[in-house]
């Protein structure tokens, strides 16, 4: 039998995927019920099923080996099933392609191979997938809106309940809750435990979920720093303009 070890890879993926994910400003609990903005709507949901399927490597037959180092060895895998974003699409037909995800499987060594449903077909194929009993190690979905919540789908022995694997593999997030009970409690359901691992917005920074992002190249050629200012933004627009003569050009982007 592989080692329980890469079984908490999933724990842990699923929290630094759900991380660069997840950008609803409120959100859900698995009953159903409104939180605060300090909960993200999409949360990721771990397979019960494949997560003793996806182990391999050499952890302790005591659990996951507090000394790993990433990359991992042995070229772990894991299946995420999850929508693929509109503003993705426009440029990828699938989330591998992107520079971002690339970068994150060289630093963990984990394979991810995710598949997408159809756009605007999410939940007819979550349902056919869940109807066949072959689930990927992970499901990225808006379990509030799923007829039954997260508890319906524990019940029927779809997802995991994360209440004492948090306790093992997540102590830090373990420590989070019990320093910030309200908040735990908004993560909770109705029966006091834990099937998701939120994306909190603990700090001002994470509480912006999109934003202008300026060309460092344009910015290093002008010689100028980053704008913090409405009077710097002003001189960097102004720059770009007259080095990228965009009198002669029908189409350029400043800022994306």
């Amino acid at each position: 039998m592989r080692s329980i070890q890469i079984k908490a890879l999933v724990l842990v993926l699923s929290l630094i995927l759900c991380l660069n994910l997840m950008t609803g400003c409120k959100g859900t609990d698995q009953a159903g019920k409104e939180t605060d903005e300090k909960a993200s709507q999409h949360t990721p949901g771990v397979s019960d099923k494949n997560l003793g399927k996806t182990s391999s490597g050499n952890g302790s037959k005591d659990g996951a080996n507090k000394n790993t180092i990433y990359p991992l060895k042995g070229k772990p895998e894991l299946t995420y099933w999850v929508g693929l974003a509109s503003n993705v699409s426009a440029f990828a037909t699938n989330y591998s392609e992107l520079p971002f995800r690339k970068n994150l499987e060289k630093a963990t060594g984990i394979k991810v191979k995710y598949e997408h449903p159809p756009s605007g077909q999410e939940k007819e194929t979550l349902n056919v997938l869940l109807a066949s009993r072959e689930y990927p190690d992970i499901i990225e979905y808006s379990w509030p809106g799923y007829p039954g919540g997260v508890t319906k789908l524990f019940n029927d022995d779809v997802i995991l309940e994360l209440t004492d694997l948090m306790k093992k593999y997540a102590p830090n997030l373990t420590a989070y809750y019990e320093s910030n009970p309200e908040i735990a409690k908004q993560v909770k359901s109705d029966d006091g435990k834990f099937y998701l691992v939120p994306f909190i917005r603990g700090s001002k920074e994470l509480r912006h979920t999109s934003g202008p992002v300026l060309r460092m190249d344009w910015l290093k050629k002008a010689k100028l720093d980053p704008p913090t200012t409405i009077s710097e933004w002003e001189t960097a627009l102004t720059a770009f303009r007259k080095q990228q003569d965009c009198s002669a050009r029908k189409e350029v982007f400043l800022i994306v």
